[in-house]
């Protein structure tokens, strides 16, 4: 009855009409069966003309008024029949927008996994970085689980996530001077290592930490810590700044002398941070700096 009804609002009268017919006939069938049966004259089946062009003309004419004076048992069914079509158009609209967001995300990760080493710090090969910025886009016109900055969006921001790629870059001079050596370089280029980056975030003290750990000369892990305040703007931005920073441990700080303050230039969040895309396991931001960031969750590790 509900495929007729849907049939129906889309404009298959055929369709209906047959389907129509058949319920009709079932239906009136067993009484008039019933009815021959106790005059006891022979039982019949009907499947005449003129059943069909009986039910033809309800169909065609008196559908409507059917529809509000509930006339029948079969045109009752009518209305939850189109709510049925909303139902079905919603749940296919939905589908076809998680494997959309899907799809996106498939390509974003398999391209920094196969083509972007040490998160993009020391900068992406020219004939990635257009793929890479068109496949971020992808990903950011899709549509976010929870508005980030609303109680949903922040209880899946809570926790710890991992970066995977960042668009702030360390070359030259500022390489040179903190001693870093990308992945595959030779000793020759650098002494310090780099290694994962994370940010936790805590809402309810509306606080961040951000990390960044790094090893020295295969000896020495490090960690570069900056916490931060934020607060929320608009319904994606928050705006962030930072509180302290610290360097792990001690000794590092002795070792790196002033070349702790470029640190906190280059990693430092202050400023606003757009949320462009958020769910369970991905988010995308981007700061007043033109920065990009892509993060997975990694835990729900919360701020020290």
């Amino acid at each position: 009855v509900e495929l007729s009804g849907m049939k129906r609002c889309a404009g298959g009268c055929g369709f209906v009409e047959s389907r129509v017919m058949m319920l009709f006939t079932m239906r009136h069938n067993t009484t008039v069966r019933r009815a021959r049966t106790k005059q006891g004259l022979p039982s019949w089946n009907i499947k005449t003309a003129n059943v069909g062009t009986y039910v033809d003309s309800r169909v065609r004419s008196a559908q409507p008024r059917y529809r509000t004076a509930r006339h029948h048992g079969v045109w009752s069914l009518q209305v939850p029949s189109r709510v049925g079509v909303v139902v079905s158009a919603a749940e296919s609209s939905r589908t076809s927008s998680i494997e959309t967001t899907d799809n996106a995300k498939r390509e974003l990760l398999c391209l920094l996994e196969t083509s972007v080493l040490d998160k993009g710090v020391f900068g992406v090969d020219e004939d990635v970085e257009d793929e890479l910025a068109a496949r971020i886009h992808a990903l950011e016109t899709c549509e976010s689980v929870a508005v980030p900055t609303s109680t949903a969006g922040m209880q899946i921001l809570s926790g710890r996530w991992r970066v995977l790629f960042t668009s702030v870059v360390i070359l030259g001079a500022k390489r040179t001077k903190l001693a870093l050596s990308p992945s595959g370089g030779s000793s020759l280029s650098g002494v310090v290592k780099l290694g994962e980056m994370y940010q936790s975030v805590s809402p309810q003290e509306c606080k961040a930490l951000n990390e960044v750990e790094f090893n020295v000369m295969g000896m020495v892990n490090g960690k570069f810590v900056i916490r931060a305040a934020y607060e929320t703007v608009d319904e994606r931005r928050v705006a962030v700044e930072t509180e302290a920073y610290d360097l792990e441990p001690e000794k590092l700080k002795v070792m790196l002398g002033d070349n702790m303050k470029l640190l906190l230039k280059i990693f430092e969040p202050d400023g606003f941070l757009d949320i462009t895309f958020l769910d369970e396991d991905l988010r995308v931001g981007r700061n007043d700096k033109g920065d990009v960031f892509v993060l997975a969750k990694d835990d729900a590790a919360p701020v020290e």
